[in-house]
């Protein structure tokens, strides 16, 4: 595999949640979707936010489907929407998630927040995460320990890349049952559910 290749943002992000699944998700594995009531409801909210569009309000700049992109990084993606705070692009990324939210998502917000930074040469300080559930937004504040986490999971993504799914390791934990790739980490515990 080659590991010089543009990496998709939301597999990166996956990264920090299982490795594993990350790894199947990227690389195309057969999934087994299972649709709750509240991922219907996000993919909804994502149906508003695929194709590209511009809402101004006043002085506030919304664009929807924003491609990304950092060069330096090698990463690619998408963010559901980009709210400009005058000169400053804001990546908003739409979700059901805690108030303390995961850490993948705040990975996945960070790296638009990085890409957003270099594509137009200013600091992003932070990225919103819409819940759709109340209809509110949590506030992801890039650090320099945040920036520095997710980047080193890039590159430990990158290192994993030539051993292929050897290299990116199974997680156990309570999310497994639910997991769209389960029957490829640990198929004798789940073919059954």
């Amino acid at each position: 595999m080659e590991t010089d290749d543009y990496l998709p943002i939301y597999a990166l992000a996956e990264w920090h949640f299982c490795p594993r699944s990350a790894f199947l998700s990227w690389f195309g594995a057969e999934r087994e979707d299972r649709v709750s009531p509240a991922y219907q409801r996000m993919r909804d909210f994502h149906v508003v936010s695929n194709e590209p569009a511009r809402r101004d309000k006043e002085h506030h700049k919304t664009e929807t489907a924003v491609r990304l992109l950092h060069r330096e990084l090698r990463i690619t993606g998408r963010a559901d929407a980009v709210e400009w705070d005058g000169e400053i692009p804001v990546p908003v990324e739409y979700k059901n998630c805690p108030d303390e939210p995961p850490r993948h998502i705040v990975a996945q917000v960070t790296l638009q927040g990085l890409c957003l930074s270099e594509m137009f040469a200013v600091t992003v300080p932070c990225g919103y995460i819409f819940r759709a559930a109340e209809r509110r937004r949590v506030v992801v504040v890039f650090t320099a320990e945040t920036r520095a986490w997710v980047q080193a999971g890039v590159t430990a993504f990158r290192a994993a890349l030539p051993t292929g799914l050897a290299g990116f390791k199974q997680v156990r934990q309570p999310g497994c049952a639910g997991c769209i790739y389960r029957l490829h980490c640990w198929p004798e515990e789940w073919h059954h559910v």
